[in-house]
């Protein structure tokens, strides 16, 4: 849950720095050490800027994962509005055939050639 939310909001940061024209890349450095850094943040956010799809991690694999925190969010009656907002863009892109791909296929969602079918 913890990571599904954290490559999204770093993929979702990338796009905004992409469209607003700023180098996604130089973003890592520009936070490091601070309150918004993470390993996630550093190793994923130059990997989604240059769309670097090598599998380290499916996004199937992930629904998996969200799946399971929403059945225990449900057994606990915990309300879990970012981990359900998180699964639904993971299982988007799984249903869009991206399932096998690496956490950068996120992209997809934002920026992919694609992305007018996420909306």
């Amino acid at each position: 849950m913890l990571c599904g939310l954290n490559f999204l909001a770093v993929a979702e940061a990338t796009a905004l720095a992409e469209a607003a024209g700023v180098d996604a890349t130089a973003i890592p450095t520009a936070l490091k050490g601070g309150r918004a850094d993470s390993a996630i943040l550093q190793e994923y956010m130059p990997r989604f800027a240059a769309r670097d799809y090598r599998r380290t991690g499916r996004i199937d694999n992930m629904v998996k994962d969200l799946n399971g925190a929403q059945d225990l969010a449900r057994l606990t009656h915990t309300p879990m509005p970012l981990t359900t907002i998180c699964a639904e863009v993971h299982r988007m892109l799984t249903a869009a055939g991206l399932g096998g791909e690496d956490q950068a296929a996120l992209m997809e969602f934002f920026n992919g050639p694609n992305k007018e079918a996420f909306r």
